[in-house]
């Protein structure tokens, strides 16, 4: 791998064989000095760019290190050695700026570790230095770079790639997993990742879900600065003109649909819904333990229903985007329900799905057609909503009360759907509301009896 022939090729082989040696004698500082001599003899060699590279990351000099494993790269772009050279020296680099760097160093070392996975992994597989076990460790460290760079699509991607190469698996035995179709470039590739491990693969289903989430607030971010911008450019805008300029951004950013946050959050949380200790990634799953974020992900695809039902436009549109609610909510409910803002947001948006089914209200205005299809199925929704309803109410006032009569040691009141509102009922009016619909409302008959918009 060098342009120089007779004597001076002998003294560069001489001087790399030299190097070798010192490095795995532990002389670091001989090895660079030999790696010098050579490349004065011949600066085109890879071979010499290579050792150099090893020579100075052995000494601790990790950037001089990068830079000969850069220039070894463009020298030959298809050989590992350089590549794999760049990643461990691009890993210790981020190791020493999250000890004493500043966070813009830190975020400027995490690209290069970035950079130097993404060109490693555009190699093809071999059985010495870019073994499928190491690949599929390089795509879930590029995956973790890409994400703390901010750069959500990249690591979404290889988060996903991770799952997909383990579907179909011993990994992945009894869960079905649906996730987002990949670009073919990144199907291509998987072939040439060994199969995760199943604790592997419950990282990925998370983080896939996180990176999906954050694209998405990233988007509504946008899209509410843009409409701040739109307000201030055309009144004078008082702070409360802002905020509901972006408030009315944000909701008509969630009631977009989003298949790729769709597909990540929901294969995440059917996997943790079927995951049993009798197969790998299920045990995965289960040894993960409560985490707050999946919280934030039931209540994120909560909102986007509830969002997509306040805009809907029609009775058929609410009447659908009411169910997808509805579902929403159950699942909620029956991950988080001892959660507040979990009930606060179930029970508001319930309301609105009350509402939307004309559970009651608005019967004109929605237009309904007479029909007993409809009122049979009227009447299934009204429990549902119903049943939504009390659940929040019951565990909210209940915990309310525990906590009250915690002093006293007295027993927790049962509720029940008949129990008057105590207190200011507009300090909650939303509360008031569900507690008035919930005891007018008729789960035995017609849901659109609209005594609860005569209350």
């Amino acid at each position: 791998m060098s342009n120089v022939s007779g004597p001076h090729s002998r003294e560069l082989k001489k001087r790399l064989a030299s190097a070798r040696e010192a490095l795995a004698a532990g002389d670091g500082a001989g090895a660079r000095c030999l790696t010098r001599e050579a490349l004065a003899l011949d600066d085109t060699s890879y071979d010499a760019w290579v050792f150099d590279g090893k020579a100075a990351f052995f000494c601790g000099d990790v950037r001089d290190a990068l830079k000969s494993y850069k220039v070894a790269a463009e020298i030959r772009d298809d050989h590992p050695a350089a590549r794999r050279g760049a990643v461990e020296a691009a890993e210790h680099l981020v190791k020493q700026s999250s000890l004493d760097s500043s966070p813009e160093s830190v975020a400027e070392s995490t690209r290069v570790l970035a950079d130097a996975l993404r060109e490693a992994l555009r190699l093809p597989a071999d059985e010495k230095q870019l073994t499928p076990a190491r690949r599929v460790a390089w795509t879930e460290a590029l995956a973790k770079a890409c994400e703390a760079s901010g750069n959500h699509a990249e690591a979404r991607e290889r988060w996903t790639c991770l799952v997909t190469r383990a579907r179909g698996s011993e990994t992945c035995e009894s869960v079905n997993i649906n996730v987002d179709a990949l670009p073919e470039k990144s199907t291509r590739s998987l072939e040439s990742l060994a199969i995760p491990e199943p604790s592997m693969v419950a990282r990925a289903l998370e983080g896939a879900a996180r990176c999906a989430l954050a694209e998405e607030e990233a988007s509504s971010r946008a899209e509410e600065d843009r409409a701040e911008q739109a307000v201030r450019s055309t009144t004078i805008a008082s702070p409360a003109d802002v905020r509901a300029a972006r408030a009315d951004a944000a909701k008509k950013q969630a009631a977009k649909k989003n298949p790729a946050l769709e597909r990540a959050v929901r294969a995440l949380l059917d996997a943790e819904a079927c995951a049993t200790t009798e197969n790998p990634l299920g045990a995965a799953l289960l040894a993960r333990g409560a985490r707050v974020f999946d919280a934030t992900l039931d209540a994120a695809m909560a909102r986007r229903t509830a969002a997509r039902l306040d805009l809907a436009a029609g009775a058929d549109a609410a009447g659908a985007a009411a169910l997808e609610t509805l579902d929403e909510l159950e699942r909620l409910l029956a991950r988080h329900g001892g959660e507040p803002e979990a009930r606060r947001l179930a029970r508001d948006a319930a309301l609105e799905a009350a509402a939307a089914l004309d559970a009651g209200w608005d019967v004109e205005e929605e237009g309904w057609e007479e029909t007993r299809a409809f009122d049979e199925e009227s009447v299934a929704l009204t429990r549902r909503a119903l049943a939504v309803l009390r659940a929040c109410d019951h565990v909210s006032r209940a915990s309310a009360a525990s906590a009250t009569s915690a002093s006293s040691e007295t027993a927790v009141p049962e509720t029940s759907e008949t129990d008057e509102p105590e207190g200011d009922p507009t300090a909650d009016p939303a509360a008031t509301v569900a507690r008035v619909w919930c005891r007018l409302a008729d789960p035995g008959g017609r849901g659109r009896s609209g005594r609860a918009a005569n209350a």
